[in-house]
């Protein structure tokens, strides 16, 4: 820490608020904008939408990491207000910023890789991935296995996970507030956006079977991913 901090001290520069920064989120928000109009409009061809799809999903993957996470972190700017609408991009994408703050902030950073109160930990009875869960004669697979269920865990993470959690006001061992006022209202309304992005309006120009089939495929690439940089 001493050594970051004189580093941007002698150098005059802010740990926050660098314009490479603000440049860089508008770079990936275009390129979100761009693969999903291209998808949408421009995909011709099997080979063409599964480019475009592919590009929506690491552009949105993209997002994740490098404006969301930057926000949530309160890393992004001085002012909590442009670190709280960074961080509410995630919601935009399919995810609950408010969900994801208790579990990662709050208890994957308190309790990292501690079995029942790191959810990040969580995969049922999948994966054995601390050496407090128990072992399972299914486990002794789970590097082949798991590369295919890597790719549901986006759709549960908003089908599901952000679901779940409020409803229960719990993740893992723990009991969170559940949403009010302003926060209740980004959960619903970037659920709202998400679905009407992701579905309804391509439900509108495409048949059922390609839209189901596409959004089945950008999610598993995200969650891929997501997983193998996490991992």
């Amino acid at each position: 820490n001493a050594r970051v901090t004189a580093h941007f001290a002698a150098r005059g520069i802010s740990k926050r608020d660098d314009p490479r920064l603000y440049l860089k989120g508008l770079i990936i928000l275009a390129w979100i904008a761009g693969s999903w109009g291209v998808l949408m409009f421009g995909a011709l061809s099997l080979p063409l939408a599964l480019l475009a799809g592919t590009s929506l999903a690491l552009a949105c993957t993209g997002a994740g990491f490098s404006i969301m996470h930057d926000g949530g972190h309160r890393a992004y700017s001085r002012h909590g207000w442009v670190n709280r609408w960074t961080f509410r991009v995630v919601d935009l994408l399919g995810a609950s910023s408010y969900v994801w703050n208790y579990k990662h902030n709050v208890l994957h950073h308190t309790y990292a890789n501690i079995d029942g109160f790191d959810d990040d930990i969580d995969t049922s009875v999948f994966a054995r991935l601390s050496p407090a869960q128990p072992r399972r004669a299914l486990h002794r697979f789970q590097h082949l296995y798991m590369w295919p269920l890597y790719g549901l865990i986006m759709p549960k993470w908003f089908l599901y996970d952000d679901w779940m959690t409020f409803a229960t006001g719990r993740v893992g061992y723990t009991t969170i507030p559940r949403p009010k006022g302003m926060e209740l209202a980004v959960f619903l309304g970037g659920k709202l956006v998400f679905f009407t992005l992701a579905l309804g309006v391509p439900l509108v120009f495409h048949g059922p079977f390609v839209v189901l089939a596409m959004f089945a495929f950008v999610t598993f690439v995200q969650g891929v991913v997501l997983s193998v940089v996490f991992d």
